[in-house]
């Protein structure tokens, strides 16, 4: 992305300025979840979209393992959007003036 830094289109910088501010907010979500929340949430976001087929394993015996201990994989998500949904609901105007062409 650095080459598009110096490009002299300005439109251009300022599509790549928002794209880094999306993706800082996104990032911001996974600040405030717990390790657990962030495997899960990540999946949510990423679905079967994930090109590392890896990932989807690990993600996959991570979940195998909290139904093992007992604890919900489904409570886990719903706390991780819950988190995420009361982040944004505080920070509104922030979000709608970043994903407001989403």
């Amino acid at each position: 992305m650095r080459h598009l830094e110096r490009r002299e289109n300005a439109d251009m910088r300022d599509a790549l300025a928002m794209v880094k501010m999306q993706i800082g907010a996104i990032e911001s979500w996974f600040a405030l979840l717990d390790t657990e929340e962030r495997v899960i949430f990540r999946q949510v976001l990423l679905g079967d979209c994930d090109a590392a087929t890896s990932n989807r394993i690990a993600a996959t015996k991570w979940m195998q393992g909290l139904a093992i201990a007992g604890r919900s994989v489904w409570q886990i998500r719903e706390n991780a959007i819950e988190k995420v949904v009361r982040f944004a609901d505080m920070h509104t105007n922030i979000f709608f003036a970043l994903f407001e062409n989403i």
